[in-house]
């Protein structure tokens, strides 16, 4: 267990260890002499503050410091017990050094009891530092793995649309020689897109929508034009973010769970609003096709990653993505 102790931490502590004193001194003076203010005027309060605050500042560093201290220690049972242990040491130590040194008279119950609260505060101050920092780790590693995950799902999609793509282009070469020329400048562009994204967690809706542009155009030439992509509000993009892939991903969706034919065409409409874009499609079932949706899955735990939500709904007729911009 390690917390690293930082400037604003420290201060942090001192703050309340001050605020702590303040509280305590007037509880004991209460206790002690029967009202919260024993003193003669503001300089004999200056020397009781120094005399009671002073140990009570140096048993907190001490404390704070074996509290703090790196150990290899996990139990969090045996920590506080060996922590206890050092600072009870430490206060009787103290205790005696001061009776030995200056002959004056050591309240033990009172300075253990104060030890005891500054030991307590402390301590429940690092095991929630502890905790939050454990669960900044624990979503650190959740969102490297996702990452890990979705970059397998990249690596899987795109050698199997390359050699969908490859066979499409095969098909036009001795048919349309233009169209075979527009297919791989279409081909390249998304490529050169795909390679210049790969380490990046979101890209410009901008982007995002050239490179759809791309993608819809080989696919227009897979089906024969039996598939129509209508998208509304594209001149107001501005500086909207999106994670990479995600159009292009819900597109394919539409292609790989739908029937596209002469007798079945597929419009997908997609509108770019202020917040997000909506992307639905008529529902027209494969009947061999036993959706797994691990790319809608992958995407709902990437937007969520960003503290977003991607949501999808399926009235039975029409299915419908809503991306947020990030």
């Amino acid at each position: 267990m390690k917390v690293k102790l930082s400037w604003r931490l420290v201060a942090a502590l001192l703050l309340g260890l001050v605020g702590y004193y303040i509280v305590f001194q007037a509880f004991y003076n209460q206790i002690a002499f029967k009202t919260i203010f024993p003193y003669d005027g503001l300089a004999d309060m200056m020397v009781g503050v120094f005399y009671n605050f002073t140990p009570t500042f140096l048993q907190s560093i001490f404390i704070a410091a074996v509290i703090f201290r790196p150990t290899k220690v996990h139990h969090i049972g045996r920590k506080i017990a060996v922590d206890a242990i050092l600072v009870i040491t430490m206060l009787v130590l103290y205790n005696l050094c001061y009776l030995h040194f200056f002959h004056g008279r050591v309240d033990w119950g009172g300075s253990a009891f104060n030890a005891i609260f500054v030991f307590l505060g402390i301590e429940t101050t690092f095991y929630v530092l502890n905790f939050k920092n454990s669960m900044r780790e624990a979503q650190a590693q959740k969102q490297l793995a996702l990452q890990y995950r979705y970059d397998a799902l990249k690596a899987q999609v795109n050698p199997h649309f390359l050699f969908n793509s490859l066979n499409i282009l095969y098909s036009l070469i001795d048919i349309d020689q233009q169209k075979s020329r527009e297919f791989v400048l279409s081909l390249s562009q998304m490529y050169r897109y795909i390679m210049s994204q790969q380490n990046r967690d979101t890209v410009p809706l901008r982007d995002e929508m050239d490179f759809l542009h791309n993608y819809v155009d080989i696919l227009m030439k897979r089906y024969r034009d039996q598939l129509t992509v209508d998208i509304n509000g594209e001149d107001s993009i501005v500086e909207q973010q999106l994670v990479p892939y995600t159009l292009q991903l819900l597109i394919e969706n539409v292609t790989k769970h739908n029937i596209i034919s002469t007798r079945h065409p597929m419009t997908v409409t997609i509108n770019i609003g202020n917040d997000n874009v909506t992307v639905s499609n008529p529902i027209q079932p494969k009947t061999s096709e036993s959706p797994s949706h691990v790319g809608l899955r992958y995407l709902t735990e990437l937007y969520q990653a960003h503290g977003k939500e991607f949501a999808v709904s399926n009235d039975g007729t029409t299915f419908t993505a809503i991306v947020p911009f990030i």
